[in-house]
């Protein structure tokens, strides 16, 4: 689940990591930094259905934050392993 955080004086500019849209006459951002897993128990009645443009402008975000941060990380046989690479120092 990325979280529509409603938007107000501390809220970060519209960016690529951080898109804004509007729900319900509401302002919102989306947070992909805040991704969780929630059973879909927990989840009530869908509210609205976002425009498609809006549900891209999400997945790319969630691909921005994510391929900034796997630069960093390398597979080997003996699993993850943490190392900075020259592309992100």
């Amino acid at each position: 689940m990325v979280p529509l955080v409603l938007c107000g004086p501390g809220s970060p500019k519209d960016h690529a990591l951080t898109p804004h849209m509007t729900v319900r006459d509401d302002l919102v951002y989306a947070n992909p930094l805040d991704i969780v897993t929630v059973p879909a128990s927990r989840l009530g009645a869908p509210i609205e259905i976002l425009q498609e443009a809006d549900q891209d402008r999400i997945l790319r975000a969630v691909d921005e934050m994510l391929s900034r941060a796997l630069p960093l990380w390398h597979c080997s046989s003996a699993g993850m392993s943490y190392s900075v690479s020259e592309s992100s120092k």
